[in-house]
C-alpha cells in the first residue's frame, strides 16, 4: 500500500468521483437563472476528495484539475496540463437548489459550504473544489532575510520537488525528520539517522555536509553537500541535496504529512468503493 504511486491514485479517484458520465448529447434543462446560479459559476479546482471520512488533497500533488461550471448548464473539466481533453458534464438548479445531471441514476446534489467549497456529493463520498490554487509547499519565495533561531525546531518531510509536480512522500513510503538546534542538527530519512550534525549558517542559508557511504553502509570519504532554505514565507524548509551531478529537493514542513496508516486507510476505503461502483 505504501509503494502507490501518484498516477494510480489519480486514476482510482477519477473512476470514482465526478463519475457521472459524459453525454453524447446535451439533455433538455430548465434554463438557469444567473442570479440564483452566480455562486456556482465560474472556475473551480479540484481540492479533495473525502471517502468514508477519510480524505486526501490533490493540491499536495500539484495536479492542477479544472471544472468549468457556466450558465449555458455545462460543466467542463480537464486537467490544466492537458487541456484539451476535456470532459462535459451538465448541471441545473431547482427549487434554488443545484444537481449534476445524471443520465444513468439520480441526480448528483451540488452545495457551497461555509468555507465557499464547492461540494458534489453522491454515494461514493464528497469532492471539494475551491476558486483558488493552493500553492505547493516549498515554491514559494526563498526568505532571505531569515536568522538562524527561524530553523530552530523539528520539521517533516512533506515532499519531493520536480519542476511544477511534487510527490508526497508518504505515497511512497517515504519519511523524514529534521531537528534544527543551535550548532547541530538531526536529520532522519527512513531508516538513516544522522545526528549532531555540524552546519554552517550565512546570508539565511544552513550549509552542511553527510557522509556517502557505500552498499555496505561504510563512509566512502566522500560528502554530499547540502543546503537548507525557508521558503513560504517561514512556513516551509526546502533541503536541495547534491549528488552525482544532479539536485533534489525535499520539502520539509512544521506538521506531519498524512500518516501511513491515514493513507492506507484512505486507499482502502477508496478501494471498496471502485469495487463497488463495478459491481453496479
Amino acid at each position: 500500500m505504501k509503494k502507490l504511486s501518484v498516477l494510480v491514485v489519480i486514476c482510482m479517484v477519477f473512476a470514482i468521483f465526478g463519475c457521472v458520465a459524459a453525454q453524447d448529447a446535451a439533455p433538455v434543462l430548465p434554463a438557469l437563472d444567473e442570479a440564483a446560479a452566480a455562486d456556482f459559476l465560474g472556475t473551480w479546482y479540484l481540492d479533495s476528495v473525502s471517502v468514508d471520512d477519510e480524505g486526501f488533497h490533490f493540491d499536495d500533488l500539484g495536479v492542477v484539475y479544472v471544472l468549468e461550471i457556466n450558465a449555458d448548464n455545462t460543466m467542463v473539466s480537464y486537467i490544466e496540463s492537458t487541456a484539451d481533453e476535456t470532459t462535459v458534464q451538465y448541471w441545473y438548479m431547482e427549487d434554488g437548489n443545484a444537481f449534476q445531471y445524471n443520465a444513468d441514476g439520480d441526480p448528483v446534489a451540488m452545495t457551497i459550504d461555509e468555507d465557499g467549497c464547492l461540494c458534489i456529493e453522491d454515494e461514493t463520498g464528497v469532492t471539494f473544489y475551491s476558486r483558488e490554487i493552493e500553492p505547493l509547499a516549498g515554491t514559494g519565495e526563498f526568505v532571505a532575510d531569515a536568522a538562524v533561531e527561524d530553523f530552530y525546531g523539528t520539521w517533516y518531510l512533506n515532499s519531493i520537488l520536480s519542476g511544477e509536480f511534487a510527490l508526497p512522500t508518504n505515497l511512497i513510503g517515504m519519511d523524514g525528520v529534521l531537528v534544527i538546534e543551535e550548532g547541530s542538527l538531526d536529520l532522519t530519512v527512513m531508516d538513516d539517522a544522522e545526528e549532531d550534525l555540524a552546519y554552517e549558517f550565512s546570508e539565511g542559508r544552513i550549509y552542511f555536509e553527510e557522509d556517502i557511504t557505500d552498499e555496505n553502509g561504510e563512509p566512502t570519504g566522500e560528502k554530499t553537500p547540502i543546503v537548507l532554505e525557508l521558503r513560504d514565507e517561514g512556513q516551509s524548509i526546502v533541503m536541495t541535496v547534491t549528488a552525482a551531478g544532479s539536485e533534489a529537493e525535499m520539502v520539509f514542513l512544521p506538521e506531519e504529512n498524512l500518516s501511513d496508516d491515514d493513507l492506507g486507510d484512505f486507499l482502502v476505503a477508496l478501494l471498496g468503493k471502485a469495487i463497488d461502483s463495478l459491481g453496479e
